[in-house]
């Protein structure tokens, strides 16, 4: 009994390592892609992203960010930090591929679109490369985690940076060690 276990045991874990194949084979031999992350089309707190900002830029009068336009506050300051916080856990991970945050010339580029944001920072996202032609090469829906404590920018950025380090784990599947 033990060894019939023990064989079903071996050929679920043989089932589950074929399973892990990377996905990402046409990286392969690259050195470089491009990023882009959407933010327009997603929903924040059940809201677009036009009634977050208007959200946030009231709750701004009664917070520390008092006196703040949070519309010039989330172009200026946490967009840039949720990328740079995409981009540190991605390039922790990617070692043999560069991710370039503005546009250089490479063949693909990984466009990140936020579906949704919860009031956890939980991040619903629709991933996709695109070759330069414009051709979706995959395509494919993440839901990551967010953070447990903080604002909703911090749990946000809890939530980039698992978006990151996620991505970065599976994307480097692709390159042989």
């Amino acid at each position: 009994m033990k060894k019939i276990m023990l064989l079903i045991g071996f050929v679920l874990v043989g089932f589950n390592i074929l399973a892990e194949k990377p996905v990402y084979e046409f990286l392969r031999g690259e050195t470089s892609i491009n990023l882009e992350i959407d933010y327009s089309k997603g929903e924040y707190m059940g809201m677009s992203l036009d009634d977050f900002i208007a959200y946030r830029n009231e709750e701004c009068l009664y917070t520390q960010l008092k006196g703040i336009n949070y519309a010039d506050h989330w172009e200026d300051s946490i967009k840039p930090e949720l990328k740079s916080e995409l981009l540190d856990d991605l390039r922790d991970h990617l070692k043999k591929i560069r991710v370039c945050a503005l546009k250089c010339n490479c063949k693909y580029t990984l466009l990140i679109t936020i579906l949704s944001v919860s009031g956890s920072g939980d991040l619903e996202t629709e991933c996709s490369f695109v070759d330069t032609e414009g051709n979706e090469v995959q395509k494919f829906v993440l839901n990551i985690n967010g953070g447990h404590f903080g604002t909703i920018e911090n749990l946000m950025e809890d939530g980039f940076e698992n978006l990151g380090e996620y991505l970065g784990k599976k994307i480097s599947r692709a390159f042989p060690k």
